[in-house]
């Protein structure tokens, strides 16, 4: 059984008795749907409505609006009949399009406007007013103020037909002359005090203009006062419609990259060629006929006005003396249309593409023999081979010829060009090194680097007619390919060969090699092991005592240990070009049960080489018997854990060994910091230990970066000699020190070369550039680090607390080196 709800009695307050607040019909409407009425909740009770008054602190919470004695005026929204509206949040793409919409409503107008007010007699140049920019960009006016502390102006896409005459005037002080093909200039008018981004720039604040970039307009003319700028670095003006530059641009001295592609262009002024500084030309996409490349006599010195105390320009008096890149593609010159005697001397990237050269024999052979070329395009100039040089002989640097698209020029015609000059000639660049890369035909597909080099060596293997083991420990290496014969000599040569001599062998793989000398199987290479150890120690024994190798086993003779095998076989380890020897990892031997029969080290690697390599860490007599050991300059004998020692020649410590090494790597060599040493003196070789960085600092006294990571050092006895220069020992001082992953507990050797710093004199012709002590066991940091001039130091990973790592997570190197150094 329901019972009827009855409403619950309202109190009467004590203040008088307010007005209902009239309700709009929308939300009444809706009130009205959704609850219903007091009277309608009340009917369905069987009760009287009851009724009901405005609360005084409703009223108070409104806002309060000012009172008019004037009538209010319905608005038609509240004359027609409200219905239920439920609100739609607009998106963003509909923002941007009601946004543009606006815009384009504007300016129309904004330019029907402007035509009513020249009817009625007003001026035609009469500011316009400022409009928000719909990317959010500054007005021009604010983009030239700014301009005075930033040196730099972008003033791209903004629809100019000239440069602002506002920066004149803002900058210069000065209105510069009406032009007479541009189209009058619209002026913005100047924005309110409250509208305004930025205030006037203090005149300690200004700075000269370097860069001017109006790109992408409609500029048809320039003010001859923009040579005023006379600190102008940077002009880019591509993508306009200029037709002519006036003489007084050629003013701008210090211009260095100046960009006119991509305009009307027909000539260029004839000082273009007297500028000092310019290294980046492009004047792409123009209609230009000639280059101006001759300088005029009569323009080496002159002044910006007559006046006595104005600035005096001083010009090149060489041709672009600066210029490095010249790109003028898409043009119509001719080689005839350039002078070849004044060609700028320094050049290193020029592109001619797209225009009708002709016969430019002449001109490919000038810019080609350049001293700096590096790369040369004359994609589609229409070259034949009657234009082509019959002999080029290009300079050394030059690295990409680009012919391209030359449907004309036969691709025979390039190769006996450049029959003395090792080249590689495809679709696309291969960016090969040390070759001239051609690219000819038309563009194919572009091919990774790894491809390129792959097709490379499979070419190469292709015309290989003599087959080199991988395996011969004594071979000399392979000699450079001689440059490629005429066709009628190599047709005489291939002729007599198939007469005289019979067809080359085949090309023996790997696994065919080991089989042959029983090294398949861990027994074999076991075998072949115990034979080298066995030659190396008749080698050694007496002359009364010597036998040959070839008795004790036969077939594995060129696997032995002596010494002129062992020598000649490191040469396949060496990178010439590089200077860098780096010899193959030799892991500690594993453990293994113990009834092993066999005592002879194991190794899991099945390359027969790494047996011809002596196991120690450091094995330098074998390296000194090198032909190439005076020229070694870098030394890598990373992992090389096997048999932890440093094997010496006859003289030791006394005589330095190779002169001109420069970086040594002895990472993860299970090095401690007293090393085994054994000396080659007479019969029987003697063994000592010695402090490790003592002993690379006799031997290798031109070190500057010694790599020394992840072994076992605990201490850093004797590392302080190493960084200080000496004359006599020509010792040049370690810069780089790399000792991560060690054991070390004191820095007390690294703290006493500091205190030469402490009293501010320091050690005369010594910077250092990085030292590496993470991951190690160091307790105390000493303050005196922080006097080291070092440009890194890396301390993480260590067991000390002061300082917190946040000091140099937050500024690095410097800021660890300035917290150190406020400390002392």
């Amino acid at each position: 059984m329901s019972t009827s709800r009855v409403p619950r009695p309202r109190t009467t307050s004590s203040t008088p008795r307010s007005k209902p607040t009239p309700t709009p019909a929308s939300s009444t409407s809706s009130a009205t749907t959704s609850r219903g009425t007091p009277a309608t909740r009340a009917a369905r009770g069987g009760l009287a409505a009851p009724t009901l008054r405005t609360k005084t602190s409703a009223s108070r919470l409104q806002p309060t609006t000012p009172r008019s004695n004037a009538k209010s005026i319905p608005s038609p929204t509240n004359e027609m009949p409200s219905l239920p509206v439920s609100p739609r949040a607009i998106s963003i793409k509909e923002q941007i399009a009601l946004r543009r919409a606006e815009q384009a409503k504007k300016a129309s107008s904004v330019k029907s406007g402007s035509h009513d007010n020249v009817d009625e007699g007003s001026a035609p140049n009469s500011p316009s007013p400022i409009e928000e920019d719909i990317l959010g960009r500054w007005s021009i006016r604010d983009t030239i103020d700014r301009a005075k502390s930033s040196g730099s102006i972008l003033l791209a896409s903004r629809d100019l037909t000239r440069i602002p005459s506002y920066l004149f005037e803002s900058h210069l002080s000065l209105t510069p002359e009406p032009l007479k093909e541009s189209p009058e200039e619209v002026i913005e008018s100047e924005a309110p005090v409250k509208q305004r981004r930025i205030g006037n720039t203090t005149w300690y604040e200004q700075v000269d203009l370097t860069a001017l970039k109006v790109w992408d307009n409609a500029i048809v003319e320039i003010q001859a006062e923009i040579s005023l700028f006379g600190s102008l670095k940077i002009v880019d003006l591509h993508k306009n419609k200029l037709r002519r530059l006036p003489d007084s641009f050629m003013d701008l001295v210090h211009l260095a990259n100046l960009d006119l592609s991509e305009n009307e262009l027909e000539e260029l002024p004839d000082q273009l060629a007297s500028l000092p500084n310019l290294a980046n030309l492009n004047v792409s996409n123009n209609k230009l006929r000639t280059l101006p490349l001759e300088i005029k006599q009569s323009s080496f010195l002159r002044s910006r006005s007559e006046s006595f105390f104005s600035a005096t320009i001083e010009r090149a008096k060489v041709t672009l003396p600066s210029l490095i890149t010249l790109n003028a593609s898409h043009n119509l010159l001719t080689a005839e249309a350039i002078r070849l005697s004044s060609l700028p001397r320094n050049l290193m990237d020029v592109d001619l593409s797209h225009n009708e050269l002709g016969k430019a024999s002449s001109l490919i052979t000038a810019v080609s023999t350049l001293a700096h070329i590096r790369t040369l395009r004359l994609v589609s100039c229409t070259l034949t081979d009657d234009g082509f040089p019959s002999r080029l002989n290009p300079s050394k640097s030059l690295h990409h010829l680009d012919l391209g698209e030359n449907d004309i020029l036969s691709e025979k015609a390039v190769r006996n060009a450049l029959q003395d000059t090792e080249i590689e000639i495809s679709p696309s660049h291969s960016h090969l090194q040390g070759i001239l890369n051609i690219t000819f035909g038309k563009p194919g597909p572009v091919l990774e680097d790894w491809e390129i080099e792959a097709e490379r060596r499979a070419r190469q293997r292709k015309t290989s007619t003599t087959s080199e083991s991988v395996f011969s420990v004594g071979s000399e290496p392979r000699k450079a390919r001689s440059p490629k014969p005429s066709l009628q000599s190599s047709v005489s040569a291939k002729s007599q060969r198939a007469v005289a001599s019979p067809p080359p062998p085949p090309v023996k793989e790997a696994w065919e090699i080991e089989a042959e000398q029983g090294l398949l199987t861990e027994g074999g290479r076991r075998r072949a092991r115990a034979a080298a150890a066995s030659a190396a120690a008749t080698a050694t024994a007496p002359a009364s005592g010597e036998t040959n190798v070839s008795q004790i086993s036969t077939g594995i003779s060129s696997l032995s240990m002596s010494s002129g095998s062992g020598a000649s076989a490191l040469i396949q380890f060496y990178d010439g070009p590089h200077a860098t020897l780096k010899l193959p990892h030799s892991q500690s031997q594993p453990r293994t049960h113990a009834r092993s029969f066999s005592v002879i080290p194991s190794s899991s690697s099945t390359n027969a080489t790494d047996l011809a390599v002596p196991l120690p860490t450091l094995p330098l007599p074998a390296i000194l018997s090198q032909s190439f050991a005076g020229s070694i300059k870098v030394l890598i004998l990373s992992s090389r854990r096997m048999e932890s020692s440093f094997v010496l020649p006859s003289t030791g410590l006394s005589v330095p060994a190779l002169p001109h090494l420069e970086e040594l790597c002895l990472d993860n060599c299970n090095l401690a910091s007293e090393i085994p040493i054994s000396q080659e003196s007479g019969t029987t070789p003697s063994t000592s230990k010695d402090s490790l960085f003592h002993v690379i600092g006799s031997l290798f006294p031109t070190l500057s970066t010694l790599d020394l990571s992840y072994n076992a050092l605990t201490t850093l006895s004797g590392v302080g000699p190493l960084f200080i220069p000496d004359t006599e020992k020509k010792r040049k001082g370690l810069t780089t020190l790399r000792l991560r992953g060690n054991r070390l507990t004191s820095l007390e050797p690294l703290e006493e070369l500091a205190g030469h710093w402490k009293g501010g004199a320091g050690i005369a012709g010594w910077r250092g550039e990085d030292i590496d002590l993470r991951d190690n066991e160091i307790g105390r940091l000493p303050p005196l680090l922080g006097l080291l001039p070092l440009d890194v130091l890396l301390v993480e990973g260590n067991t000390f607390r002061v300082p917190n790592r946040r000091v140099w997570e937050k500024d690095g190197s410097k800021g660890l080196l300035k917290w150190l150094a406020d400390r002392v």
